[in-house]
């Protein structure tokens, strides 16, 4: 892990003794800076510690410091973004290509030989996936016959019509009924769902494509069955993941 500060508050214990002394004083926080440059630096640390521990803590906002922080993963980038108590600019991996692919291996991983073939025999296939993604090779997502014998079934059918529909699982439904290795559904994993709902639209391609060849319009149904329980118990996610997924 690599943290640089790249820019600070100048005079940010000032500011602090300042913002508070200005809840508690007749004058106004431009006069109690100025004093305050003459008070000792020990003498406003004690105050903002005694302030601080009296729970007044917002007035710690009104400094800031900008650190860049790097080599760190995925899965905790994603769970410091979730508690607003910073403000935060992360690298998209939707906008910037990640050729280079780097990733951190925890190290209960590393010092296991066996789950350490396993974490990097699936990073590279996830690798490899965003490669044939950034591509566009539809071919490579084909959809098994092991998996998907019906729709083989079909395109080998001669149908009547200029349309054919064809039908995948939604990716809502898909990362709900797929589990991790903790039992927890995917589509509560932000770091894995992104891939999946483009693997799943890649599918849909290939679909459509083998449609065409058909010489048919092809009309691709992503089934959602599992959104018969939105807005129940059995179904916490909120409409706005539901209308990005």
């Amino acid at each position: 892990m690599k943290v640089e500060l790249l820019e600070m508050t100048a005079n940010p214990e000032e500011i602090i003794y300042s913002a508070a002394r200005q809840c508690y004083s007749e004058k106004d926080a431009y006069e109690i800076f100025i004093e305050a440059k003459k008070i000792k630096k020990d003498k406003i640390k004690k105050f903002i510690n005694e302030i601080v521990s009296s729970g007044h803590e917002s007035v710690l906002e009104h400094v800031k410091f900008t650190f860049a922080i790097s080599g760190v993963s995925r899965a905790l980038t994603h769970q410091l973004i979730r508690h607003r108590i910073a403000s935060y600019s992360q690298q998209s991996q939707r906008y910037v290509n990640m050729e280079n692919f780097n990733y951190i291996i925890p190290p209960s991983i590393k010092n296991d030989k066996n789950l350490l073939e396993i974490y990097q025999n699936i990073l590279n296939e996830i690798k490899e996936a965003y490669e044939k993604i950034e591509e566009n090779d539809i071919e490579y997502f084909k959809i098994s016959s092991d998996y998907g014998i019906g729709i083989y079934e079909l395109l080998n059918t001669e149908i009547e019509g200029c349309f054919l529909k064809g039908q995948i699982s939604g990716p809502i439904t898909f990362l709900s009924i797929v589990k991790d290795t903790e039992g927890r559904s995917l589509i509560f994993n932000e770091i894995v769902e992104d891939i999946f709902v483009k693997v799943l639209g890649m599918k849909g391609l290939w679909l459509a494509k083998k449609i065409e060849e058909k010489e048919k319009i092809p009309i691709i149904f992503y089934d959602e069955p599992v959104m018969s329980s939105f807005g129940s118990a059995f179904f916490p996610v909120d409409k706005n993941r539901n209308k990005y997924l």
